[in-house]
Order: structure tokens, then C-alpha cells, then sequence
């Protein structure tokens, strides 16, 4: 039986807030149970910067929150990236070892190219033509914006 995934259809919510959710949602039940979960929301307008932050200063974060944005360094990887109203947010929180297809279990290289898939597909039904991967950047891509970023950080839960 395929592994079963809850999905949290949770509203607009603040970064901090949902990064607290995940963290929650995140952490095994008891030993041999961890529940996969997909969290779904909007962020209030937000700003966050990854451990790539060389070039973004204390003034632009000031900058950005004069602009009514909430600001956040965080230890994913990554440049700046703004989250806001209107924009669908996904978390996927999975245990990936519970995951397994033809060729067996999916590590997270396999995991990030089919998620990559789906949504270069769901890209083509809707009709956003011109969805690629670029290889040397990570996402999808339409001309030069970068329509989802795929994988920020990861736990690995054994």
C-alpha cells in the first residue's frame, strides 16, 4: 500500500508561523511511525535570504521592511526570495523512505526530479508553455523567472 500523505490546507499564515508548523509536523510520532504530511498556504509578505547572503545588508532588510515585508535569514541555501499573498506555497514534510517506485526507493535526487515533473506538467495543462529545468540552476523555469524553487532544506529522519 502506497504511504498515505495528510494534507494542511492552512490559509495565509506568517513565515514564522508555518516554520514552526513544518518544524511540528516534522518530527516522527514515535519511533516507528512518521506522518507524511503537505502543507499548503500563503505567506503574509515576506522576504527571506539563504545562506548566500553576501550583498544584502542591514539596510536593505530595513529597506524591505519599510516596504511592510517581513524579513528572515534563514539556513536554506539560496539568494533572496519574496513569498506573498497570491503565491500557492507547498511544504511537502515526507519521510522518503517509505517512497519507492520501478526502480526502487526514492532518494532525494529522484524525489526533486519528480517533483520537478509535476510541475512542468501542471505548468502544460494550465498553459504555461515554455516550463524547463536549467540544469546548472535549480527549479523550473519560464524565460528568466524562476516559477518554483524545489528543495530549501531537509532533515533527514531515520
Amino acid at each position: 500500500m502506497p504511504p498515505i500523505i495528510r494534507v494542511w490546507q492552512i490559509g495565509r499564515k506568517s513565515y514564522l508561523t508555518a516554520l514552526r508548523i513544518q518544524r511540528i509536523l516534522s518530527q516522527p510520532r514515535d519511533v516507528n511511525y512518521f506522518e507524511n504530511s503537505l502543507l499548503i498556504l500563503e505567506h503574509h509578505p515576506t522576504y527571506t535570504i539563504g545562506i548566500r547572503s553576501k550583498g544584502y545588508s542591514l539596510q536593505e532588510e530595513i529597506r524591505l521592511k519599510a516596504l511592510g515585508a517581513e524579513f528572515h535569514r534563514t539556513d536554506r541555501g539560496g539568494l533572496i526570495t519574496f513569498h506573498g499573498p497570491g503565491q500557492l506555497v507547498a511544504y511537502p514534510i515526507l519521510h522518503l523512505r517509505q517512497f519507492s517506485d520501478e526502480k526502487g526507493a526514492i532518494g532525494l535526487r529522484r524525489y526533486v526530479e519528480k517533483l520537478q515533473a509535476v510541475v512542468a506538467k501542471t505548468c502544460h495543462i494550465i498553459g504555461l508553455q515554455g516550463c524547463k529545468v536549467i540544469s546548472e540552476f535549480p527549479g523550473l523555469w519560464v524565460g528568466p523567472k524562476d516559477i518554483q524553487m524545489v528543495i530549501e532544506a531537509y532533515d533527514q529522519v531515520d
